[in-house]
């Protein structure tokens, strides 16, 4: 087993693995359902041309998450940074 850091002890850790010479901890990701409100709240951005970024930080999720379901509903958040 590897040495762990006091990172590694206090955070729910899932998977420990090797990189190179040093550990890093995995940590589980917690699934959040999209609400309406979350929708309703990305879909009003995205009309009002909002950077993506700024959208999933106002919404707390990633960029990734937020242009996922963006695409998943058909908005186009393609053209912002």
């Amino acid at each position: 087993m590897p040495p762990q850091s006091s990172d590694a002890r206090c955070c729910k850790v899932k998977h420990v693995f090797r990189l190179g010479e040093s550990y890093m901890a995995k940590r589980d990701s917690k699934r959040r359902a999209w609400t309406s409100a979350d929708v309703r709240e990305l879909k009003s951005a995205a009309r009002n041309k909002m950077p993506a970024r700024k959208i999933a930080r106002s919404l707390k999720r990633s960029e990734g998450a937020t242009r996922q379901k963006a695409f998943s509903l058909g908005l186009s958040l393609d053209s912002r940074g």
